[in-house]
């Protein structure tokens, strides 16, 4: 279970916090969708989860055990991220061996390192590319790379900024039906989106940020249809979600906390 210990985060050169949120408690297979404008605080949430900032009061929980105290190598494989940019995060010369990279930080053995590829590469239809530059994809083969790539190791918690860009309708699904088997196993996903159709649909929990606070905490249409979320100006108008509450053709599950 991730528990977020209310936290207080700051830049070193801001008096003021830029994050400010109060006690959360994730749980094991959920699917949470962080929204609101560029500058809310979305990706720095992210990243303290992840153990790369630290919060200046407050803990990022898994299992009990504070994140940014667990060592480096373990924490790679609990956790996989995926930036905005992906290929900011590719490091190797072949798909395949950008793929095994995390494997073989964790020491497995190279049988298992070769299944788990082959396995994960043909989930993301990637097979044909293996022996590819990831930098000679395009972008939503770069981003489907990434996300084999940190996923591979079957890390309890996903977390994702922006996994919906650059990927046409067929892309799209793939990476949408990789996620609801990923949370069928007990993966913990977090993932950042502009993209509202996307969180609708694949989200069973959505946060809404402004200015560092959470000012909604609910099943897709109550978040998407809050109206803090309507006052965003970066978003497109959830109205269609009301329109689907009103009608009573909402077939999300109700966030039980």
């Amino acid at each position: 279970m991730l528990q977020l210990e209310p936290l207080r985060f700051s830049w070193p050169d801001c008096e003021n916090d830029c994050l400010h949120l109060p006690k959360l408690t994730i749980k094991p297979g959920q699917h949470v969708g962080l929204v609101g404008d560029n500058g809310a605080g979305k990706s720095t949430l992210i990243k303290l989860i992840a153990g790369l900032l630290q919060p200046r009061r407050g803990h990022v929980l898994w299992q009990q055990q504070a994140i940014d105290k667990i060592p480096a190598q373990q924490r790679c494989g609990l956790i996989g991220i995926l930036f905005q940019e992906p290929e900011n995060q590719l490091l190797h010369s072949r798909v395949d061996n950008e793929v095994n990279l995390v494997m073989k930080q964790l020491g497995w053995p190279q049988s298992k390192i070769e299944r788990h590829r082959s396995d994960i590469l043909a989930q993301l239809e990637l097979t044909q590319y293996a022996q590819c530059h990831p930098l000679d994809l395009d972008a939503g083969k770069r981003r489907m790379v990434t996300l084999a790539s940190i996923a591979v190791a079957q890390p309890a918690i996903l977390l994702l900024d922006e996994p919906s860009r650059d990927f046409d309708r067929h892309n799209l699904a793939l990476l949408e039906q990789f996620l609801a088997e990923q949370r069928q196993r007990g993966t913990t996903i977090i993932n950042i989106s502009h993209d509202l159709e996307f969180v609708a649909r694949n989200c069973d929990r959505v946060l809404h940020l402004q200015q560092g606070k959470i000012t909604a905490d609910g099943t897709p249409v109550q978040t998407l249809s809050h109206p803090a979320l309507q006052a965003c100006t970066e978003l497109p108008s959830p109205s269609l979600w009301s329109l689907r509450h009103q009608l009573g053709l909402d077939r999300t599950n109700n966030h039980k906390d």
